[in-house]
């Protein structure tokens, strides 16, 4: 059984530059993946947060490299 709605989100260990988030991961809802980056911030009233971004991943999902490794790939 495939895990619809699940994900990590940890210390981004590859942050090089000011711009990167200080957290990254994925997760996968109903079969997509997303990229997540996290950035400590401050709300409005001075309480610490965190400022998330979401987007879809751009590389094939594992599931679509498994199948391609098998040689069933998505029929053209």
């Amino acid at each position: 059984m495939t895990k619809k709605y699940h994900g990590f989100l940890g210390r981004n260990q590859f942050k090089t530059e000011e711009k990167h988030p200080e957290y990254a991961g994925l997760i996968t809802i109903a079969g997509s993946e997303y990229s997540i980056g996290g950035w400590i911030g401050k709300s409005k009233q001075g309480r610490q947060i965190l400022r998330l971004r979401v987007s879809l991943r751009k590389r094939p999902s594992i599931q679509d490299r498994i199948d391609e490794a098998k040689g069933g790939g998505a029929m053209e």
